[in-house]
């Protein structure tokens, strides 16, 4: 709001310029991972629920929403709350702005991004992947602090549905929510697949051992969690829930905290289909394949009409209203997880003994549906793990430089912003002292 103003009001020329382009930077850069109106993948402060736009989101769909295609989602005009600094600003995003948040780009397209730390202070810290094809979006960040742990969405999966978007998110139940950043957690992406591990962690070398995990909330509170006491104790092995009712079943979550698994937080929208010993997802022109890397896992999934009362008031037990949780138990428990276009795969059985998953030690790999191969090395004593991309190991490319977008129609770096789109684009250059903008063609999706 405060650069809508010194864009309409400012006197200074200059002031203004620049104000319009960081406004067209921060709506480009959101635009690039709104998926079906949604912003998907790794955030901080939100969690993208897949019946309703969010705050930030329908101030975009205020801009943007009537691009054909632009959401499934059912928005009605008279529900959208928006700023009055958006209803009376002079701005308009570029159209191609417009149509970068409403995909109408060629697809698909896999980015790499570079972010400084969250004080904006160091380059290069937060390593993120961001995939979109034609029904789905799958986006993870690969992070080396926990800041604000529960409140980081470290990886999501967007899958386009009816009138909705079913939004899969999950970890350890450090957080008892499909968001937050666990200390127990490791991942790498390729594309549409995600291979997920939690496994037992150790003090980096020459630090004591910390606290338990249940003496944080005692000592700190879950929001101070910091990088050094994240490394505690082992954790408790994982166990069905017993009781449906609202009482016992929150005291379930609240014990499983610390228990030694896998949570995979599932729409209740999304179909499921067992086969063999992995779970097929069912939406309109999506698959979501999902393999357990250990046996034994089960469901939590209560009737919702049951978590309406008070007993699940201010409490992540509101969230099995509109989620099942699959639990993958096990010391070092995990998932490989793909989306796969329907058209690629036309029926459930097309997709049978395709996707390979195995686990030797703290050592998982998947060979996947689309034919990538990932490894990933689980690291105890870090956050994030030794990783092989199709036997190339991450981070050894020029993508962990800092403050870069590339690979996608949006690329940003050394001072310049390139927006490619099928209603056309722009440069945006702050190599100088001031910003200048260059109309470019549009591009064919």
């Amino acid at each position: 709001q405060g650069l809508l103003n010194v864009h309409d009001f400012s006197p200074d020329p200059a002031s203004r310029a620049v104000a319009r382009a960081a406004i067209d930077y921060y709506l480009a850069v959101y635009a690039l991972k709104v998926f079906n109106g949604v912003h998907t993948g790794p955030k901080r402060r939100g969690w993208g629920e897949g019946d309703r736009l969010g705050e930030m989101d329908t101030m975009l769909w205020f801009w943007a929403g009537g691009a054909p295609g632009y959401t499934t989602l059912p928005v009605d005009p008279a529900d959208a709350h928006v700023s009055l600094h958006q209803l009376t600003t002079r701005y308009r995003p570029d159209r191609a702005i417009v149509a970068l948040a409403a995909k109408q780009v060629p697809l698909p397209f896999e980015a790499e991004l570079s972010h400084p730390d969250y004080g904006m202070t160091e380059p290069g810290r937060h390593l993120e992947t961001f995939f979109c094809s034609n029904s789905f979006a799958l986006g993870s960040v690969q992070l080396d602090v926990l800041n604000n742990a529960g409140q980081q969405t470290t990886w999501s999966l967007n899958v386009r549905g009816a009138r909705e978007s079913l939004i899969f998110g999950g970890g350890q139940p450090r957080w008892l929510s499909p968001e937050g950043h666990s200390p127990y957690d490791q991942w790498v992406q390729k594309r549409g697949s995600l291979l997920f591990l939690t496994g037992p962690t150790e003090p980096p070398p020459g630090v004591a051992t910390p606290p338990t995990l249940e003496r944080l909330d005692q000592l700190e509170g879950p929001r101070t969690y910091t990088r050094l006491t994240a490394f505690s104790g082992p954790l408790r092995p994982a166990r069905p829930p017993v009781a449906e009712d609202p009482a016992a079943l929150r005291r379930y979550l609240d014990e499983s905290r610390s228990s030694a698994a896998t949570w995979l937080w599932v729409p209740r929208g999304a179909k499921v289909h067992p086969q063999g010993g992995r779970f097929v997802f069912e939406a309109p022109d999506t698959w979501i394949v999902v393999t357990p890397l250990t046996p034994g896992a089960f469901w939590i999934d209560q009737d919702p009409a049951i978590l309406a009362g008070k007993a699940a008031a201010g409490h992540s037990l509101q969230r099995l209203r509109s989620y099942r949780v699959l639990v993958i138990p096990g010391e070092m428990a995990g998932f490989a997880l793909e989306a796969v276009e329907r058209a690629d795969a036309p029926t459930l059985a097309s997709l049978e003994a395709r996707g390979r998953l195995t686990l030797e030690g703290r050592t998982a790999r998947y060979a996947a549906i689309s034919g990538a191969h990932l490894e990933l090395h689980y690291q105890p004593a870090g956050l994030r793990p030794e990783a092989r991309i199709n036997g190339e190991r991450l981070h050894a490319r020029p993508w962990a430089g800092g403050g870069h977008y590339t690979g996608g129609p949006l690329t940003i770096g050394g001072g310049v912003l390139r927006l490619r789109t099928a209603a056309g684009g722009f440069d945006l250059d702050y190599r100088g002292d001031a910003p200048r903008w260059e109309i470019a063609d549009r591009q064919t999706p």
